[in-house]
């Protein structure tokens, strides 16, 4: 198991253990997803740090997304604004500008992990990834995002340069089905 491996197994970890010492405690199995993007963001980095020598621009895109991701979420900013000053913030669109920020970076950063010049599969990918990620944000349908994240982790099954960063994006999908799961519950 690689470093990467463990980095993404060890991410998933902590939600899933956090809802069984719940479950223990409480008798309900409830996941931590507001904090979702703190650990995407983490492990993020530890994937910046590991592979700053061979993806640079992939780890520069990643972790713009896991922060603007993390900083537009209302949960984030509980811990250092008081809820008038959050609730002023969230009608000024602010969180609204972040989650746009955040979204165009993804798109960035999957056109990166995926447009491979004139090869046309890597661009269909790229192209079903892109419609999925925008008919999830018109529809606000959050299993579409899903799907669209696991398009970049499938396409490692074809080319192989995308490891290891593949596993972000499985960790991205999980964490957002995880959410989704609780929400919907």
């Amino acid at each position: 198991m690689t470093r990467e491996e463990r980095t993404v197994l060890l991410a998933m970890l902590v939600p899933i253990a956090f809802g069984a010492i719940m479950y223990v405690e409480q008798g309900s199995f409830i996941f931590p997803f507001p904090l979702n993007e703190v650990v995407f963001l983490i492990a993020s980095i530890a994937f910046a740090v590991r592979t700053r020598l061979y993806f640079r621009t992939k780890s520069i895109f990643s972790l713009g997304f896991a922060f603007f991701n993390l900083i537009g979420t209302e949960f984030f900013w509980t811990f250092f604004l008081p809820d008038t000053r959050i609730e002023q913030i969230a009608e000024t669109g602010t969180f609204d500008l972040l989650k746009l920020i955040s979204l165009i970076l993804l798109v960035i950063w999957a056109g990166i992990t995926l447009i491979k010049g004139k090869d046309n599969f890597s661009n269909a990918l790229f192209l079903g990834f892109f419609f999925l990620l925008v008919a999830s944000e018109i529809f606000q349908q959050p299993v579409l995002q899903i799907f669209a994240s696991l398009i970049p982790f499938a396409s490692v099954f074809k080319y192989k340069d995308h490891f290891p960063y593949h596993l972000l994006w499985l960790l991205l999908s999980l964490l957002s089905l995880m959410k989704l799961v609780m929400l919907s519950l």
